[in-house]
């Protein structure tokens, strides 16, 4: 097993020398294992680095397309995909979601519009009927059962307290959580949109400078200017009743706050996931970000990837 410091390497502009030095540093501290860290401005890659290992034993160096799990930094992603429906007209945010899913339409939900879906606003966070280990691995499962699923509240408003819901949301089927299951082949190959989405911090950061700018990347439209600006409007902001903390989201995204800054522009917006992961796009400085990691801790202010934010924007 080698224990010499991890090496960072890549490309980085010279402007953004601190955010290489501070990499370099948290990933010889040993606080991270494996990272990787890419900065887009004004569409073009500006930090693209990596460093550390791929492996917990540290036998493996993290490459250039090293693949993690991104955890919820993908619930952004399935959002891009939901407006690009919604951009095509063939999905509507105000519509039920049971015209796009019957099923849907049980224990007083046929009413329920498409956009609390994205605001985190359906009062689904848990299905109550106990599943059995194995469930989660099995779409139509898992849709059937929500499907069946009472809202734990009155949809669209907030609701505090609940212990009981928690443990359903995390520990339903029991074998559903993040201890023992994230590196097998069944995690990887299972259809969990909210947090098994396995990508590059380049490839967050690249899709982002799209959402920054024009909404184009490389002659490719991703969205429209005006729905990227719809979306990242203020939809919710309160306690978020699962993580016991504040939260503020648009369409599908979680917008910058005084509690957790995305860069020092009010109209950043993008999605942290667990363990420090994270992708946003600050459509008044141009900029994107990517960051990934292989080790996940508990807690979400995650000061190093604060302290790299920082750095980029005093790199501008």
């Amino acid at each position: 097993m080698s224990e010499s410091p991890a090496i960072v390497t890549g490309q980085c502009d010279s402007a953004f020398q601190g955010v290489r030095d501070a990499l370099t540093e948290v990933l010889a501290s040993g606080f991270e294992v494996g990272a990787a860290l890419a900065v887009y401005v004004d569409g073009r890659r500006v930090v693209d680095l990596w460093g550390g290992y791929a492996d917990a034993a540290r036998t493996r160096p993290w490459q250039r397309d090293t693949i993690v799990n991104l955890y919820s930094v993908g619930k952004a992603i399935s959002a891009v995909c939901a407006l690009r429906l919604v951009e095509a007209g063939r999905l509507d945010l105000d519509a039920p979601v049971a015209r796009y899913w019957p099923e849907f339409a049980r224990a007083n939900k046929e009413q329920m519009p498409v956009r609390y879906l994205l605001t985190h606003q359906a009062a689904l966070p848990a299905i109550a009927r106990p599943l059995p280990p194995g469930t989660w691995t099995r779409w139509d499962a898992i849709t059937e059962a929500l499907a069946e699923q009472a809202p734990w509240w009155e949809p669209g408003s907030e609701l505090s307290g609940l212990a009981s819901m928690r443990v359903s949301a995390y520990r339903n089927p029991a074998d559903f959580s993040g201890t023992g299951i994230v590196n097998t082949r069944s995690w990887r190959g299972a259809e969990v949109p909210s947090t098994n989405g396995h990508g590059t911090a380049r490839g967050v950061a690249r899709l982002y400078s799209a959402l920054a700018g024009n909404g184009r990347l490389d002659g490719f439209k991703v969205l429209s200017p005006e729905l990227i600006a719809r979306a990242s409007e203020e939809q919710v902001y309160g306690d978020d009743i699962m993580l016991e903390r504040p939260t503020r989201f648009g369409l599908g995204f979680q917008l910058t706050m005084a509690e957790r800054r995305l860069g020092p522009n009010p109209r950043a917006f993008g999605h942290f996931g667990a363990g420090g992961s994270l992708g946003f796009a600050d459509p008044d400085a141009r900029v994107a970000f990517g960051y990934a990691m292989n080790q996940s801790r508990a807690g979400w202010q995650h000061k190093h990837v604060r302290h790299f934010i920082d750095l980029v924007y005093q790199a501008l």
